[in-house]
Formats: C-alpha cells, sequence, structure tokens
C-alpha cells in the first residue's frame, strides 16, 4: 500500500491498570490492586514493550488496522496503532491511527467503537510486563 498524503490522529484514552502482587509463598494473589496513571509512569518502557511482545507477524506496521470489520473503512485506515506515553505526570494510552485522508466524524465513531471493543477486555492479556509482577489488563 502506498504511504503517500497518510493524515495522522492520535486517540488518548485513560489506563486502568492493576497489579497482582506474591504471597508469602511466593504465588501470584488472585485478587488485583488498583493502581493509578501517575504510579505506573515508571512501568512506560515495559508496557511498551510488552504492546510490542504481542504484536503478530501478519500485524506488520499496519498493527490493528487489518482488525477492522467495515471493509470500506479497512481501505481507508492505513494503521492503528496502541502506545502509552506520559503527559502531566500521568501514563495515559495513545492509539495512532494513520488514514488516507481525513476521516469523517462517521467513520472516526466506528474507529473508536471498534477499538473500544478491542481495548475492553485488555490490550495485552495478562502477560508478565516485568519483575515487579505488574500486568495490564
Amino acid at each position: 500500500m502506498e504511504k503517500q498524503g497518510l493524515q495522522t490522529l492520535r486517540l488518548w484514552n485513560p489506563l486502568f491498570t492493576k497489579i497482582y502482587r506474591k504471597n508469602e509463598w511466593g504465588d501470584t494473589e488472585n485478587e488485583p490492586e488498583d493502581m493509578d496513571a501517575n504510579e505506573i509512569v515508571e512501568y512506560q518502557e515495559e508496557i511498551l514493550a510488552a504492546i510490542e511482545r504481542e504484536k503478530l507477524p501478519n500485524e506488520g506496521e499496519r498493527g490493528l488496522a487489518g482488525y477492522l470489520d467495515n471493509d470500506v473503512l479497512k481501505g481507508k485506515v492505513y494503521s492503528i496503532n496502541p502506545a502509552v506515553e506520559e503527559w502531566d505526570g500521568k501514563l495515559w494510552g495513545v492509539t495512532e491511527v494513520q488514514s488516507y485522508g481525513e476521516l469523517t466524524q462517521a467513520e472516526l465513531d466506528e474507529v473508536i467503537s471498534e477499538l473500544t471493543g478491542q481495548f475492553s477486555d485488555g490490550y495485552v492479556p495478562k502477560k508478565d510486563m516485568c519483575p515487579s509482577e505488574v500486568k495490564m489488563l
């Protein structure tokens, strides 16, 4: 696909993270503890690495764009790639959407709806992100 003339849109969303601590026997607790966005800033690199590990080989640089249900939208959206960034002392989810031309409001609404579905169960499904037992749900 030709990448000339791509429009870039960045969608920001809050992160809801949990930590699974180890008990006195070294087993992971069943119940997670909530962490807020300013507490997880120190895990930014680990989270980015986990996002990279979760990418499937067939996704390539298009990322999640290949999973769009609408074929017209799938042709217009070149790539959808999630990441995290620090802003104002907090860690945020940032999803970069690249498209051939500007998305209409209806197209943007559909992309957001599909991403909401993708992210509702957690983009990185309970994978260890670092030795401190932080997991993204």
